[in-house]
């Protein structure tokens, strides 16, 4: 009788211990079916940045952050968002853990440029786009911007060549058409200037600028 019922409680310790185990096994199961890769916060803080979830977005890239300290692609994000919100010294510092983390991240470089400008900070931001220009020297993009901060500082040639450069590399970059256009209007060369604004329109025709630019020729050529 005492060795039944010890066979009985031996049985039920051992269905207690295979059940726990059961369980376990199951929850780690459960668990990782449940669990979100670094690919899928990102895509979902994408998702959010485009309805203006904010706050969701940022965990989502808090979370790729812990699990993959070495991506730079959290930092970018959470430097567009700050960007968004008008938050540039905070989208400053973003992208600059992204440049540290992203290996030749001309974006990077080139987003730090951009919210010095926002800061009034135009010496360190024709650095950051030279340093962009470093990796990539015929970026149509960066040569533009740094043809701008030229421009804004009344330094016609080396503006005037950087616009000239990135029209080098991407012959119908309407930027760099619109942004000739301003520099040779101001110059008073408005041949020039013509040429450039009727490729710019050509290229963006529902520009926002545009009756300004069509008053502007109306007048002067």
């Amino acid at each position: 009788m005492a060795s039944q019922r010890t066979k009985n409680i031996i049985t039920k310790v051992f269905v207690v211990i295979f059940g726990v185990i059961f369980l376990g096994g199951s929850f780690y199961q459960i668990a990782g079916m449940f669990s979100v890769t670094p690919e899928q916060h990102i895509a979902r803080a994408e998702a959010q940045i485009q309805k203006q979830d904010w706050t969701a977005a940022l965990e989502n890239l808090d979370a790729v952050k812990e699990k993959t300290p070495h991506d730079h692609r959290p930092y970018m994000l959470e430097g567009q968002i700050y960007r968004q919100q008008k938050k540039y010294q905070q989208a400053l510092v973003a992208f600059e853990q992204a440049t540290e983390k992203g290996i030749n991240n001309v974006e990077g470089y080139e987003m730090i440029g951009l919210m010095h400008i926002q800061l009034d900070h135009n010496d360190q931001a024709r650095q950051s786009f030279e340093e962009a220009l470093k990796i990539q020297p015929f970026n149509p993009l960066v040569l533009t911007n740094l043809g701008i901060l030229e421009l804004q500082d009344k330094k016609y040639q080396p503006a005037e060549s950087h616009f000239l450069d990135a029209l080098k590399y991407r012959p119908n970059f309407p930027d760099a058409h619109r942004n000739l256009g301003i520099l040779y209007q101001t110059t008073q060369q408005n041949l020039k200037a013509q040429q450039h604004f009727d490729m710019f329109l050509k290229l963006v025709p529902d520009a926002p600028e545009r009756q300004a630019i069509e008053t502007w020729l109306a007048e002067n050529t």
